[in-house]
């Protein structure tokens, strides 16, 4: 019986850009590979991909409590209904209520990917959600407890060995990488060299 494996992201498009060829290569490898998410634009094209969908109400900016208890009590039921036998959050939401579901599952190996910190933890603590503050006391618990962590930097990673999380679960990827079959350098052009910088802008 292959081994299920659950991805938990916050939006489809963000699966299918990000983390599609990991789901790939787990499906060679031999695994039952299901992703938990919100169901936008990419539904056809992971389904053709061979991976089995699990839509979940993802809201990425909304802090409201009474969401959040949804979302929760919709991971568990998910959890208990699948059992898988990993389970790989990522990003902040997901690893917050993906990590606090996992303990329905206790048999489940969990994998907490942190592209970032996210506004959990650069936000501007005076006018911060009840349920943020909430979320800052309650993920540096859970994830000294539960599971290994994968972060992008130096800096996260310092942030998450504070959390008490032992040195030997903290792994630093730096980046999500670039398909370089895909993705080649060409030669310069002649000419005056242009440059461009491609990203986005945040306060």
């Amino acid at each position: 019986m292959s081994e299920r494996l659950l991805y938990v992201v916050t939006e489809d498009w963000y699966f299918h850009s990000h983390r599609l060829p990991l789901a790939r290569a787990a499906l060679a490898a031999g695994y039952d590979v299901h992703v938990a998410t919100r169901i936008d634009t990419e539904r056809e094209r992971l389904i053709q991909a061979g991976l089995q969908l699990h839509p979940l109400p993802f809201n990425r900016g909304d802090t409201r409590a009474w969401r959040d208890v949804s979302l929760l009590a919709k991971l568990v039921g998910l959890y208990r209904r699948l059992g898988p036998h990993i389970i790989h959050h990522v990003a902040m939401k997901p690893v917050l209520y993906g990590t606090l579901a996992s303990y329905s599952v206790p048999r489940a190996r969990v994998v907490n990917a942190l592209a970032g910190l996210g506004y959990l933890f650069t936000g501007d603590n005076g006018r911060s959600s009840t349920a943020v503050r909430a979320a800052r006391a309650v993920l540096p618990r859970i994830m000294r407890r539960r599971g290994d962590v994968i972060v992008q930097n130096p800096d996260d990673e310092a942030v998450v060995r504070d959390f008490g999380v032992a040195p030997e679960r903290i792994h630093q990827i730096r980046g999500s990488g670039v398909d370089v079959d895909h993705h080649r350098p060409t030669a310069e052009p002649p000419g005056e060299p242009v440059v461009a910088m491609v990203s986005r802008i945040l306060w």
